[in-house]
């Protein structure tokens, strides 16, 4: 009896070890598998917050871009707007009339006709982008120039700009080319007539000259100085103006047009009424 219950009792303490065991077992396995899901769910995070860091790296990355873009774009417009800003014009004129638009760094930008002869010229001649002073010379070189001017041709050269002292580099620059020359003169105009030359629709060397005609005939129309040739022009004025030995006081009148000779010695006041300085070459007389 005694080992029966004996036995009893035995199978009962078995049953709460395997219990016990499988109780062991079961929060083991329980522990495994929540700290698996907390590993996972934090590697979930972790790339949750990796990913949105990436994603705003990359809008930033992008905006620093788009920027940086932005700035360079600016700053190439801006160079372009600097290099092809004029700064000064050379008006050269025979019958061919051109403009050599200059900028800041001495180097032309453009040439522009204004008559048919000066057309054919430009396109004969590919000046752009060189030293201004390369660039005249080529153009006085040239056969297509020498083919409009004759012995007695008048050329005319005109400096004008709205930087005062490489306005007047320009021109003593250009009185150094007209040393080689005959019959060329040399004068610088302003801004303002600029505009006005422009606007109607003559180079300044033609304008200046237009002016001096208009002075002896006042009914003289743009149009008509348009289509006439520099040495026209000159011998107009010649042909209105008075006797040289006038006493009636039109020479002390031409001479304080402020015309200048190629020896640098002024006539007269050295300014015209307008505030301009001419100045004529040796070769001219």
């Amino acid at each position: 009896m005694k080992n029966r219950i004996k036995d009893a009792f035995d199978d009962i303490r078995a049953e709460e070890q395997l219990k016990d065991r499988t109780r062991e077992f079961l929060s083991a396995k329980m522990q495994s598998q929540m700290q698996k899901a907390q590993n996972i769910k934090a590697r979930n995070q972790m790339e949750t917050a990796q990913t949105i860091q990436a994603r705003k790296r990359r809008q930033y990355g992008k905006w620093i871009a788009a920027a940086a873009s932005f700035c360079f774009m600016v700053m190439i417009f801006s160079g372009y707007q600097f290099y092809f800003s004029a700064t000064a014009v050379i008006s050269i004129d025979v019958n061919p009339s051109i403009e050599l638009n200059i900028n800041r760094f001495d180097t032309v930008i453009s040439v522009k006709a204004y008559n048919e002869d000066g057309q054919d010229l430009a396109e004969n001649l590919d000046v752009r982008f060189m030293k201004y002073g390369e660039a005249v010379q080529a153009i006085m070189d040239s056969d297509a120039f020498a083919g409009y001017r004759s012995e007695d041709d008048v050329v005319s050269v005109a400096v004008a700009g709205y930087d005062a002292k490489q306005q007047e580099k320009i021109l003593t620059d250009m009185e150094s080319c007209a040393a080689a020359e005959k019959n060329m003169y040399c004068y610088y105009a302003d801004g303002d007539e600029i505009a006005k030359a422009h606007e109607a629709g003559l180079s300044c060397g033609k304008y200046r000259a237009y002016l001096e005609l208009q002075k002896l005939d006042p009914d003289v129309t743009v149009e008509e100085v348009r289509e006439m040739t520099m040495r026209e022009i000159r011998e107009r004025i010649e042909e209105l103006s008075p006797d040289p030995d006038d006493s009636s006081g039109n020479t002390a009148q031409e001479e304080g047009a402020g015309q200048r000779n190629g020896t640098g010695q002024r006539n007269g006041a050295g300014q015209s009424g307008k505030g301009h300085m001419h100045r004529r070459h040796k070769g001219a007389e």
